[in-house]
């Protein structure tokens, strides 16, 4: 190649991987697996029935704010599906056995934080991970509900607040807001009923299926807000 021909490659090649650098975002998006393990804390319900009625992996799903978490239980039967859109703060939620697909504002389920303590950085798999103490209650038909949680997040897997800033079910707006990223192990205890502790064993960079973000729609009759 003539060297008046070599200069316009090369300032073309540059201004493609100038493009392409430019339209990669710096946020995570494709899918998180996670296993679940459960100790029941309720005399006469074991780990295997908590696994039965929520599953024992979540796959949870990002794609431009749009996400999705779905509950599997053996074999991988679909036992929960929920997806969030951060442009209409509208979450969609699917359970298996129930033909009804529920709609609500995630923008008003608000919870009370009683705690919110960053702690120590930890290693797990050899991550360094950075540690949120939670806890939250909420006041349901007089009785109050609290959940205790413990999050060791990723800076790999970083998450824009803005996709989160209605998303206020378990302050999530929140805790993404202060952290800035998603969690790779974490630790739910709920009110004396369970505790449960998602750890992630496989982490998909990259395009995302469009099923991930999809029902089997039932009739509109049997959609409820």
């Amino acid at each position: 190649m003539k060297q008046k021909q070599i200069l316009p490659f090369l300032l073309i090649l540059s201004s493609f991987i100038f493009s392409s650098a430019q339209c990669q975002s710096p946020y995570f998006e494709g899918n998180l697996e996670y296993q679940i393990e459960y100790v029941s804390l309720i005399e006469g319900v074991n780990a295997e029935q908590l696994v039965n009625l929520k599953g024992n992996a979540m796959i949870f799903s990002v794609k431009e704010g749009v996400t999705s978490r779905a509950y599997l239980g053996e074999f991988k039967r679909l036992i929960e599906k929920t997806v969030f859109y951060p442009d209409s703060c509208l979450s969609y939620q699917w359970r298996a056995g129930i033909d009804t697909l529920l709609v609500s504002h995630s923008n008003k389920r608000k919870v009370k934080i009683s705690q919110f303590t960053i702690l120590p950085d930890t290693v797990i798999d050899e991550l360094r991970l950075h540690g949120l103490q939670l806890k939250l209650s909420s006041n349901s038909v007089g009785e109050v509900h609290t959940i205790n949680c413990t999050y060791y997040f990723y800076d790999q897997l970083k998450a824009n607040p803005k996709w989160y800033v209605c998303f206020k079910e378990g302050a999530w707006n929140k805790v993404i807001k202060e952290m800035g990223s998603l969690p790779y192990w974490y630790k739910i205890e709920d009110s004396g009923f369970y505790s449960a502790v998602f750890k992630c064993i496989r982490i998909n960079r990259g395009k995302v299926n469009e099923a991930e973000f999809q029902f089997v729609m039932p009739d509109k009759s049997n959609i409820k807000k």
